[in-house]
């Protein structure tokens, strides 16, 4: 979202920098948890379509919005409490407001599920090898005995 507004290479090079660098972070963190969420036996399959939708939303987006900014907001100007937005800015202010609001959901997800994971309610409820994605069985056994021994 910040970058939308940036008017200066010197500025927009370090935030671009900083953009490149939680995408790494983000990569590192999702091949993980796509392995330990999917059951062995369709790991393969699982790996297999996952590079391939990704890269097929990336073209949609890429062409929807081509298609939106050459097209249907070709004369959009809009001015909000002084700023002034152009179909460029608002494009790449909607996309961090989607990736902001996706951010914050799997958060909330994540964090539910580690809590049943502790909690041991959801360990009939959840199958093992979900509960295994948010807490490493080392850990859940490690729960598990603290509990029979307090």
């Amino acid at each position: 979202m910040v970058y939308a507004r940036l008017d200066s290479l010197w500025i927009a090079v370090p935030v671009i920098a900083l953009i490149g660098v939680s995408l790494g972070a983000i990569n590192s963190a999702l091949s993980p948890i796509l392995l330990r969420a999917t059951p062995r036996e369709y790991l393969g399959r699982a790996i297999s379509t996952f590079a391939p939708v990704q890269q097929l939303a990336s073209l949609t987006s890429a062409i929807g919005v081509g298609w939106l900014v050459s097209t249907a907001w070709r004369n959009f100007h809009h001015q909000v409490a002084g700023v002034r937005f152009g179909r460029i800015d608002t494009v790449y202010l909607i996309g961090g407001f989607a990736i902001l609001l996706s951010s914050v959901l799997a958060l909330a997800v994540l964090r539910r599920a580690e809590a049943e994971a502790r909690s041991g309610e959801a360990r009939e409820a959840v199958p093992a090898h979900l509960l295994e994605a948010v807490v490493p069985q080392d850990r859940a056994a490690q729960h598990g005995s603290d509990a029979a021994t307090g």
